[in-house]
């Protein structure tokens, strides 16, 4: 029997790569595991759920650096538009590796006022948008709903972001999994991070809820808990990240593909909506 392999077989850890435990199996953690894992690191992934089925399992998929481009985060706007133009090179890459479809959509995102107190704040950030130089398109409500046949005759203005793309979330995180333990690397899921050990100012590895006395060692650790990495142990005062969890409410719907009520990412004051693959 002969044995087939890729050309991107997983890779052992070498001598000179450092171990790397990262706290958190979202899009965050197992993106920056997959790549390490890809460069010969030894690299463990803990979370303290399902790998995958917390945030990142729950969100819309949108790549919209333009549309949630805000005044007084234009370092963060630099920084989202270059990611931006890695995804398409990204997702064919992981695509490949993974075997997985992430679905990627690159039609564009829509905006949407709903009346004259909704038009004059989209048109304050248009103009922000345009100002820093983003290819948006500012619509009237009937050019919006050229578009979107279905939006409702309320519509009075929009705008459209050609640049701006989506992406299936659940499925980039079904192949980000794939493409990790390819490369070797190890997930551990339902663990929890109880603590980063640290001495002297340098990190030394992690502790376990449940094995307190024991110290696994890391030469590197990556924090990627989301919301939750406030609340580890170990964490100077001057790093600890400001960020708290959110509450919002989802719905998913059936639509019929032959006849698609949406086509678009559509935002809305207070809401949006999210077109899939699968209807």
């Amino acid at each position: 029997m002969q044995h087939q392999t890729s050309s991107r077989s997983p890779n052992r850890p070498g001598p000179n790569r450092p171990s790397v435990g990262i706290i958190g199996a979202g899009v965050s953690g197992l993106g920056i595991g997959w790549r390490l894992a890809s460069a010969g690191c030894r690299v463990d992934i803990f979370d303290r759920g399902e790998p995958g089925q917390a945030a990142s399992w729950a969100a819309a998929g949108m790549l919209a650096a333009r549309a949630e481009a805000e005044p007084g985060e234009e370092r963060l706007l630099a920084l989202d538009l270059a990611s931006q133009e890695m995804w398409p090179g990204f997702a064919a890459e992981l695509e490949a590796d993974s075997g997985i479809s992430v679905e990627y959509r690159d039609e564009g995102i829509l905006i949407v006022a709903l009346d004259r107190d909704d038009a004059e704040a989209l048109r304050f950030n248009y103009d922000y948008q345009t100002g820093q130089g983003l290819d948006v398109e500012w619509l009237s409500g009937a050019e919006a709903r050229e578009r979107e046949p279905f939006l409702s005759p309320n519509v009075c203005a929009g705008v459209f972001s050609a640049g701006d793309h989506q992406v299936e979330n659940r499925k980039l995180v079904e192949a980000l999994i794939a493409a990790f333990r390819k490369a070797g690397g190890t997930l551990h899921g339902n663990t929890e991070v109880k603590a980063v050990d640290t001495e002297a100012g340098r990190v030394r590895g992690l502790v376990l809820a449940g094995e307190e006395s024991d110290v696994r060692p890391y030469d590197m650790v990556v924090v990627a808990a989301g919301a939750w990495s406030r609340n580890l142990e170990g964490l100077p005062k001057e790093v600890r990240p400001p960020v708290r969890p959110l509450k919002g409410q989802m719905i998913a719907t059936q639509m019929d593909l032959a006849a698609p009520l949406l086509r678009h990412v559509v935002w809305a004051p207070g809401v949006y909506l999210v077109p899939r693959n699968d209807g």
